[in-house]
């Protein structure tokens, strides 16, 4: 009888377990709706990485940008265990945000170095971030 209870508090346990893992669905909104917040250490908890910034600018860059990520679930797939979800994500088009920034910025940069300002670096940060807050950022759609 003891065997007996002993096997079925086994099954239970791993029933219970397995009816517990996140669904994978779960896992890809909680990582983007993370990032949308500016919540980097809760996004990172749902994949093997640790965010790390060099400086408060750059930091409040990637929140910008993230936070203005939309997400939509189109499929979901489990076999064993892996998962693939198929998700559509809208995000700032950098690749015309970028080129327009420089073109925009480039000369006032280089004047700051030709100027012999000792804040250089934090003018020039100051100068992106500013150009970023204005930006009306154009949108783009992927599939991954």
């Amino acid at each position: 009888m003891k065997k007996l209870t002993l096997l079925a508090l086994l099954i239970s346990i791993m029933a219970l377990a397995t009816g517990c893992a996140p669904k994978p669905d779960a896992s890809v909104t909680g990582y983007f709706d993370a990032l949308t917040k500016g919540d980097f250490v809760t996004a990172d908890t749902y994949v093997n990485g640790e965010t790390k910034f060099d400086d408060e600018v750059q930091e409040n860059l990637s929140k910008m940008i993230t936070s203005k990520l939309t997400t939509k679930i189109l499929e979901s797939k489990t076999d064993g265990d892996k998962a693939t979800v198929t998700t559509e994500i809208t995000a700032a088009d950098m690749k015309i945000l970028m080129p327009a920034m420089l073109q925009e910025i480039l000369p006032q940069i280089f004047s700051l170095a030709f100027s012999g300002a000792a804040d250089v670096d934090k003018q020039t940060s100051d100068l992106m971030l500013g150009y970023f807050t204005r930006a009306c950022l154009k949108t783009m759609t992927l599939l991954t």
